[in-house]
């Protein structure tokens, strides 16, 4: 199974090799799990991760955050956002 509900965001993506951080309401990502794969084909790797982490929300029943795409240098390609921002 993906996740289970009620799960922490933050502890369930810790769980699967990401090293999740809050920056003004955002929960950001350090790294990519998938950084390798993602200097040859970025835009399949991303996707793939994007629709990874939009997975593990409705597995978690995370209703409060959105799962987008918000690459920076050195991170992660996918921030998640709560719903009420953006």
């Amino acid at each position: 199974e993906l996740a289970e509900r009620g799960e922490d965001l933050a502890g369930a993506l810790r769980g699967r090799g990401y090293e999740p951080y809050e920056e003004e309401g955002v929960l950001r990502l350090r790294n990519c799990p998938f950084h390798v794969l993602s200097q040859e084909q970025p835009l399949l790797v991303c996707s793939m991760n994007l629709a990874l982490c939009r997975g593990l929300l409705d597995a978690l029943g995370e209703e409060g955050r959105t799962a987008r795409l918000d690459p920076r240098p050195g991170e992660c390609c996918v921030a998640f956002s709560k719903n009420n921002e953006d």
